[in-house]
C-alpha cells in the first residue's frame, strides 16, 4: 500500500523522486524486515516454561512463544518457531523506536520544500542510517 501511494506521489513530482525515491526503498525494507518481529510479539503469548529432570520439576523463567493456534510458528511435535526472553523484547522495542525515528525524520525531510540552489540541483542529503 505505501509503495502504491509512493509511485503516484513521486509520478508527479520529479525533484523529489530524484532526491528521495531511493531513500524510501531502503526504509521500506527495514520496515518489512521487523514486520514479522511485530507480528510474533503481537499475537504470541507468555508462558512460564519447566525443565524437568526426573522426577523433579524446575521452573525457568517466563517467555514468549508462539500461539498454539499457529500451526505455522508452533508445532506441538517440534519446539516453537521461537522464544524471546524480555531482553529480546526490550530489544525489539528500542529497534522500532529507532526505526520510528527515521520513519519521522525522513517524513519532515520530505515535507520540507525544495530550494535549488542553482537550476536544476537539489540540496545535498545526509546519508541514511
Amino acid at each position: 500500500m505505501l509503495k502504491v501511494a509512493a509511485a503516484a506521489y513521486f509520478r508527479t513530482r520529479k525533484q523529489k523522486r530524484l532526491a528521495f525515491e531511493n531513500r524510501f526503498k531502503l526504509l521500506i525494507t527495514e520496515c518489512l524486515g521487523f514486520a514479522g518481529r511485530r507480528n510474533e510479539i503481537a499475537h504470541g503469548r507468555v508462558s512460564i516454561v519447566y525443565y524437568y529432570k526426573r522426577t523433579q520439576g524446575r521452573k525457568i523463567g517466563h517467555f514468549l512463544l508462539p500461539s498454539i493456534y499457529n500451526p505455522k510458528k508452533y508445532n506441538i511435535k517440534q519446539s516453537a518457531a521461537y522464544v524471546y526472553t524480555s531482553k529480546d523484547v526490550i530489544h525489539f522495542r528500542q529497534e522500532f523506536t529507532k526505526l520510528q525515528w527515521k520513519l519521522d525524520a525522513f517524513r519532515k525531510l520530505l515535507n520540507e520544500r525544495t530550494q535549488p540552489t542553482k537550476p536544476g540541483l537539489i540540496r545535498r542529503l545526509p546519508p541514511l542510517g
